[in-house]
């Protein structure tokens, strides 16, 4: 059985790393006694959407638990009228570990988060809505990384009455931490079993 390694990426500059990563992926527990998985590391993006005069807002936090769990910041930048500019995520230690995703990515289309093992584990959209009113917030994530298989959480992501930007979930309102819970088979690490909303 695979071990499966887990991390957010950068969505620009991966392409060669993306596709080193499909050279040493396989499947078939068999090679996994003569193949180690991908090792993924941290990349800068080399062009990142910048706003004038926007306002960044914190929204929640991600425990990652696949990632021992590390700690990520999902936050939204909004212009002068507070309507959506941007999604980031942003590991909680700072640095160059950002990636931003555009508001018009994030209604137009899935946008990966995360891979694991050469393939996309997590994806991020918004539907049924637009950047000023809110919307759909919808997450799929990797479950069964053996027979590739996704599960989806969904929430909407809109504006308070103060005016800022938050995630909530019908049974658990507003949301302050997504906690990615690891699926495992015999210890060995194969998806995301679930994602708990506290």
């Amino acid at each position: 059985m695979r071990n499966w390694k887990w991390s957010f990426i950068f969505i620009v500059g991966m392409a060669g790393a993306a596709a080193q990563a499909e050279s040493y992926d396989t499947l078939s527990p068999l090679n996994h006694s003569v193949r180690n998985p991908f090792q993924f590391h941290f990349t800068q993006s080399i062009f990142r959407p910048t706003f004038q005069e926007a306002e960044t807002q914190y929204v929640l936090q991600v425990v990652s638990e696949p990632e021992d769990g590390r700690l990520h910041d999902l936050l939204v930048t909004v212009d002068e009228n507070g309507d959506l500019l941007s999604l980031i995520r942003r590991g909680a230690t700072g640095g160059k570990d950002e990636q931003v995703v555009s508001h018009e990515d994030l209604f137009q289309k899935d946008n990966p988060l995360a891979r694991a093992s050469g393939r996309d584990a997590i994806f991020v959209r918004c539907k049924d809505g637009d950047r000023s009113q809110g919307a759909t917030i919808v997450i799929k994530y990797l479950h069964d990384g053996v027979f590739g298989s996704y599960r989806q959480m969904e929430g909407t992501l809109q504006r308070d009455a103060s005016g800022l930007w938050k995630i909530s979930s019908p049974t658990h309102g507003v949301a302050h931490r997504l906690t990615l819970r690891s699926r495992t088979i015999f210890g060995r690490l194969i998806g995301i079993d679930r994602i708990d909303v506290n």
